[in-house]
């Protein structure tokens, strides 16, 4: 009689048993499910979604600017959605170059955009230091456009900055025979019209209003959505000054 009522036991044990690994593995699936939806709905709303994307009013002309912390680009598809040309950050002062950028440059002319490289100024190096660690990492790739330096004011403290500054555009315009251009805010644009007079320039703003004959370009919003739907990214994006007829001239 004890020995049954073991046996009914051990019965009684092995159905709850069941029961609860079979209750375990739904909630274990329904976590699962749970997290993958969960997973896709931050995905979609992390992601910059919009409708189109268009140039802005009275512009014909419109880029964007990527470095190595831009993530994986199609190219082609940027084309598509209004973009005419990329600017590629190649390096900084005289230590630092972006690992993706000689890839980048390949990937751009393969998509059959303009492109154009872009230097980081620095105040701690000379401008001949400088240009030559641009022409050891660049070489001859700097695109059919215009060559960009970047600057900003905390690199323009001094006068003696301001001169190596100079010095680096006469020395890159020289040994590229290429326009300069130079990538900057309209506070320091006012620094140097008097050192620098017949720079060009690229401003830095959130509009494309005031712009002056020496503004060849200006970058109106730092995070302009391109593209539709998931697809969708957020870029720097900037204009052409002029019509697209101007913009063929200032091809290389």
């Amino acid at each position: 009689m004890e020995r049954t009522d073991n046996l009914e036991t051990v019965k009684k044990f092995q159905k709850e048993g069941i029961k609860t690994r079979r209750a375990l593995s739904i909630f274990t699936w329904l976590l699962i499910v749970v997290a993958f939806i969960s997973s896709v709905a931050i995905w979609i709303v992390a992601k910059p979604v919009s409708i189109a994307s268009t140039v802005p009013s009275g512009f014909s002309v419109q880029g964007v600017v990527v470095n190595q912390r831009a993530e994986y680009l199609d190219f082609g598809y940027l084309k598509a959605n209004h973009v005419d040309f990329v600017y590629i950050q190649s390096t900084t002062g005289t230590a630092l170059a972006d690992n993706t950028f000689k890839k980048d440059m390949q990937r751009v002319q393969q998509a059959k955009l303009d492109r154009g490289i872009m230097h980081t100024f620095s105040s701690d190096s000379t401008a001949e230091a400088q240009v030559s660690y641009f022409i050891q990492e660049v070489g001859n790739k700097t695109g059919n456009l215009p060559i960009a330096i970047s600057v900003n004011a905390d690199q323009l403290q001094t006068q003696n900055s301001k001169t190596e500054l100079v010095k680096m555009v006469k020395l890159l315009a020289n040994h590229y025979n290429q326009e300069i251009l130079i990538y900057t805010t309209p506070k320091v644009k006012k620094q140097l019209t008097t050192t620098i007079r017949q720079a060009h320039f690229w401003l830095v703003k959130n509009d494309t209003q005031s712009l002056k004959k020496q503004d060849v370009l200006v970058q109106y919003d730092a995070d302009h959505v391109v593209g539709q739907g998931v697809r969708a990214i957020k870029l720097p994006t900037s204009v052409f000054n002029g019509s697209r007829q101007a913009y063929e001239r200032l091809l290389q």
